[in-house]
């Protein structure tokens, strides 16, 4: 009896504390482009799921600025299309954080600049720009949106001129990026 009870003891206490340092779980956060939309989602070996996008059921997502802004002005309904964050984190098996990995190369203005992107698109609102502007920061190529987003910082809101130059001149630079995006939009095409 004392030597069954120590036994269990004793593989619970390895399992406690192998628990700590082995991560079969993983973590990671998803913006939708669209409307901005933030969750997170989650990744254990016996969920038979890896980085998948979420599913509705994990849906309550955070509200952010910018899908506040969307429900406001564009509100219109639409399938998410999700990006991973730059960051995922390793969980062990009690579910607390054990590592972290970055790729901040992969950071885009969609996922942590919000703020700033809902501030210049009312800027831009004032010129009748902002639904067009929104279009590009959320294009489905990344190269466009990073494209759009790094183009403001150039243009004065204030000076109508100058806003026009600057659209006119992006509207040209994405167009051209989106067609280096799809090669296959190219193929069959004499130049």
């Amino acid at each position: 009896m004392r030597r069954g009870i120590l036994t269990v003891s004793c593989i619970l206490l390895t399992v406690g504390f192998v628990g700590l340092f082995v991560s079969p779980g993983r973590r990671w956060s998803v913006t939708c482009t669209r409307c901005g939309l933030q969750t997170r989602c989650s990744s254990w070996p016996w969920t038979h799921r890896a980085f998948a996008a979420p599913t509705d059921a994990e849906l309550p997502a955070a509200s952010t600025p910018l899908s506040r802004w969307y429900s406001a002005n564009v509100g219109s309904p639409h399938e998410h299309r999700w990006i991973r964050g730059t960051c995922t984190y390793h969980l062990n098996l009690w579910g607390r954080g054990v590592s972290v990995g970055c790729n901040p190369s992969l950071a885009e203005p969609l996922m942590y600049e919000q703020a700033e992107i809902v501030e210049f698109l009312r800027h831009l609102a004032d010129h009748g720009l902002d639904r067009a502007f929104h279009g590009l920061v959320s294009h489905e190529s990344r190269d466009v949106r990073i494209l759009a987003w790094r183009s403001r910082l150039g243009v004065d809101v204030h000076d109508g001129e100058s806003v026009k130059r600057w659209w006119s001149r992006l509207q040209d630079e994405a167009a051209s990026e989106a067609l280096k995006a799809r090669p296959e939009a190219t193929q069959g095409r004499s130049p």
